[in-house]
């Protein structure tokens, strides 16, 4: 028999496994270039749609390429026995070492074995070495100084000295890094310590840390664990600093005042006990915001409970009101129409509480229909307010007015090309910036009108200094790029935080970054001009 026959006759015995791995490898290749032009050109398919499809793909053409195995009589039953005997082994032996999946952003899966130490684990050999408590509760004059979750105004704008954009001769320098306690809080910097809240055991934990060298000044714990599989457990919320004071929110609802030379407490409640309404699906996660003599959170109750302003000195409420359920976005102070004004993007939209009383002045519905809006709403020139919220949600420009007594909320523009799933948006000389389903985007804020749209940075979280957008990546690395609407120009880009995924965002403060993730912490001193 001709070599040609036997070609013929190989075709005809394996021509399933043949078209089935022929049509994969076509599939495969037109997601990969199907993604990248949409990101030029379909955005709202761009970004986790790759990933999620190819992994549907590996396992669509792997099932019928088992099930052609199995059922063919083209291969012997010992070669079936071999490889189903062999995939089952290393099936099984791959489930018996995870210890803990976790879920990415883009809905991908990282992967945690038992041979590895356990965040507690790292954490407990860590402070068996250092012990701590050490050094004295006096507060350092003229510290650097973060005191609210993405900056003072909460836009993620940071002033300061300009950076220096080579990273590679002007390479920051490690101050420290060490174990932290689990959860997605960021940290807050004042009098010389930096505080953030924690998950250590059964215990959400408020943790001031010295800012010069790393070690716990002291710790406030309070029994809770909030535990969710898909995003992660551990408290959200970024605590905030106001006069010497620590105002913590954990994922359960569990609000302190703290003081933040000694972190002893001076009074505590229960926002969602205070509302009578149940926690929300990925937990409490808005920073408080302290204005004046008043703590203003978000519970989320339906009975005039949904925005709550607390005495700072009491911890007993001034105003409730609103009757909508709780998002993931944390309050804002802007000021509209010359009013003072409380900003919630809740699970129903964007309103505007007056300040003083907390009565709803306005409201614009928006967001998804998951009801998971997380993006801080931006006040811009002009009164004008902007969100934006994932899962196609896109983003919309409003303008704010009040004619006599009535306020009204109309859009400018409205579209889906930013759709901040995890991450806030920045403004910068009339442009927009923010992660567009984990893509770095530009958008004209006058128009809506995209820019430009490149550089894979995940859900991660960025900051404003000046003209440079710093970019905490979620796999851990920081990017510094030109606030060019002109063009994507990544300045630098270094690993930082490997091994997880970073939700917390970054803390900026003179020269000093202050990084950390559900793991680890690490401060930085970068080069300023």
């Amino acid at each position: 028999m001709s070599v040609h026959s036997n070609e013929k006759s190989y075709l005809r015995r394996f021509w399933i496994p043949i078209t089935l791995i022929t049509v994969f490898a076509i599939a495969e290749a037109v997601n990969w270039t199907t993604n990248l032009v949409s990101e030029q050109l379909i955005p709202r398919f761009a970004s986790s749609a790759q990933v999620v499809v190819g992994r549907n793909l590996v396992l669509l053409f792997g099932g019928l390429l088992l099930i052609w195995l199995l059922f063919t009589r083209q291969v012997s039953r010992k070669i079936k026995y071999y490889t189903f005997g062999i995939l089952a082994i290393a099936a099984g032996l791959f489930a018996a070492s995870i210890r803990e999946i976790e879920n990415t952003g883009n809905n991908n899966y990282v992967f945690h074995f038992r041979w590895e130490p356990t965040q507690e684990q790292r954490l407990q050999q860590y402070l068996l070495i250092n012990k701590p408590g050490l050094g004295s509760n006096e507060l350092v004059a003229n510290a650097p100084t973060q005191t609210d979750f993405l900056g003072s105004q909460r836009d993620g704008v940071v002033p300061g000295s300009k950076l220096k954009f080579d990273l590679k001769q002007h390479a920051p320098k490690e101050l420290w890094r060490r174990p932290v306690g689990g959860g997605y809080a960021s940290c807050v910097l004042a009098g010389g310590l930096a505080v953030t809240i924690e998950q250590r055991g059964e215990e959400e934990m408020v943790v001031a840390y010295d800012l010069k060298t790393g070690q716990e000044r002291w710790t406030r714990g309070y029994p809770g664990h909030f535990k969710e599989s898909l995003g992660g457990n551990g408290p959200r919320a970024t605590p905030t600093i106001s006069n010497n004071e620590v105002f913590a929110l954990g994922a359960s609802g569990l609000l302190t005042c703290l003081d933040l030379a000694s972190g002893q407490e001076k009074w505590k409640t229960n926002i969602l006990e205070d509302a009578s309404i149940s926690n929300i699906q990925w937990g409490m996660s808005g920073a408080p915001l302290v204005v004046g003599n008043k703590v203003i959170v978000n519970p989320g109750g339906t009975n005039d409970f949904g925005v709550v302003a607390y005495d700072r000195a009491t911890g007993k409420a001034v105003w409730h009101a609103g009757k909508n359920r709780a998002s993931y976005a944390s309050p804002v102070l802007a000021k509209l129409a010359d009013v003072e004004t409380v900003l919630i993007f809740d699970a129903e939209g964007v309103a505007g509480h007056e300040l003083a009383t907390g009565k709803e002045l306005w409201r614009f519905a928006f967001g998804n229909t998951n009801k998971i809006n997380v993006a801080q709403p931006l006040a811009l020139p002009g009164d004008q307010v902007f969100v934006s919220a994932g899962y196609d949600a896109g983003a919309v420009m409003l303008q704010i007015k009040k004619d006599g007594g009535a306020w009204t909320a109309t859009p400018i523009w409205q579209n889906k090309r930013l759709k901040c799933k995890m991450s806030s948006a920045v403004f910068h000389e009339g442009f927009l910036y923010g992660m567009d389903d984990g893509i770095l985007a530009c958008l004209d804020a006058k128009t809506g009108e995209r820019k430009w749209k490149a550089g894979r940075y995940g859900h991660g979280q960025l900051l404003l200094r000046n003209d440079v957008l710093v970019i905490m990546g979620e796999a851990g690395d920081l990017v510094l790029v030109a606030a060019d609407p002109k063009v994507h120009r990544e300045l630098a880009k270094v690993p930082m935080l490997p091994g997880g995924k970073v939700w917390n965002a970054p803390a900026l403060a003179d020269d000093l970054l202050l990084l950390r993730n559900h793991y680890e912490a690490v401060l930085l001193q970068l080069a300023t001009e």
